[in-house]
């Protein structure tokens, strides 16, 4: 794969992430990512982070967390391939959970790329974050 083509992975993985939550298009998002996805996001709604390791662990966490959205959409504002194979993804992300609060709020992520799949997302509350954890 080229750089152009492995952005455009990085893309379609940030995009397919919110359909999974929102929509449980779990499957096709799962189909982005390599069988030994290492995954960890900030996720505020849980006090921390959250992990999980290969398709089963973040199949079921998407499960899970698809139940607490109605609405989630990713807007990847820009990408930006910091070493080989590894991007930042910055932009924003909003929807509505299940008791109609509706939020919004950055969005700051490193993918790892290799052979045409992500195998390693970190989610982060923001671009500083992400940056120091390189």
């Amino acid at each position: 794969m080229t750089a152009s083509d492995d952005e455009e992975l990085v893309r379609r993985t940030a995009e397919a992430f919110g359909r999974a939550l929102a929509d449980g298009e779990i499957e096709p998002y799962l189909e982005l990512l390599d069988p030994e996805i290492e995954f960890e996001i900030a996720s505020p709604m849980k006090g921390g982070s959250v992990r999980a390791h290969g398709h089963d662990e973040l199949r079921s966490y998407l499960e899970e967390a698809a139940a607490e959205y109605t609405e989630l959409v990713l807007e990847p504002e820009e990408v930006r391939e910091l070493a080989m194979g590894r991007f930042l993804v910055l932009g924003l992300w909003h929807g509505r959970v299940r008791d109609g609060m509706r939020f919004g709020t950055p969005l700051a992520a490193l993918l790892d790329v290799k052979d045409g799949k992500v195998v390693r997302l970190r989610g982060f509350l923001d671009e500083q974050q992400a940056l120091a954890a390189i």
